[in-house]
């Protein structure tokens, strides 16, 4: 599996998904299915990638990165209460794993949980206080609780750290 991890590097998703599926026939193991189903997620094909990650899961449950990867593929594939239990059990096995409370701050947005994003949002922020990211999208959370008073603090600090699009949101709607 180490070609296809290198290919996949090099940004060759097609030549990693044939390593990888050659590295599966000759022994297949958790590293095969779990950065198999990580190229899968990549290349946009998420319902491979939940079934290449499931068989990783069943190979290894101890490992978060697996849980947040499937997590994101179900995200995408609008299944959220299981891509909710995904990220919970990511953060679980790794509690200051910030990529998992990331999307699972997103997660809660598609479901209308603002106030839940806020909170992911924040504990992403207080592992990685220079995440552009996360104080975009809490400031975007906040907004569609319209508090525009609290969100744009959180746009103005996105921005300085490099977010364009907070621009949309800062000027129009902070002083």
């Amino acid at each position: 599996h180490s070609r296809g991890m290198a290919k996949d590097q090099i940004e060759d998703p097609t030549g990693a998904m044939e390593d990888y599926s050659k590295a599966m026939k000759a022994q297949p193991d958790y590293y095969v299915f779990y950065f198999r189903g990580t190229t899968k997620g990549k290349s946009e094909d998420f319902a491979g990638a939940l079934e290449d990650l499931n068989t990783a899961i069943e190979l290894n449950d101890s490992d978060p990165e697996a849980f947040s990867y499937r997590g994101v593929a179900k995200l995408e594939l609008k299944d959220y209460p299981g891509a909710l239990q995904d990220f919970n059990k990511a953060i679980q096995l790794k509690p200051d794993f910030a990529n998992a409370y990331f999307n699972r701050g997103v997660c809660k947005g598609k479901i209308k949980d603002d106030y839940g994003a806020i909170e992911d949002f924040t504990k992403v922020i207080e592992i990685n206080s220079n995440d552009a990211e996360a104080y975009f999208n809490r400031g975007g959370a906040k907004f569609n609780l319209w508090d525009f008073e609290a969100a744009c603090p959180d746009f103005k600090r996105s921005l300085e750290l490099g977010k364009e699009d907070a621009r949309r949101y800062y000027p129009r709607y902070c002083r």
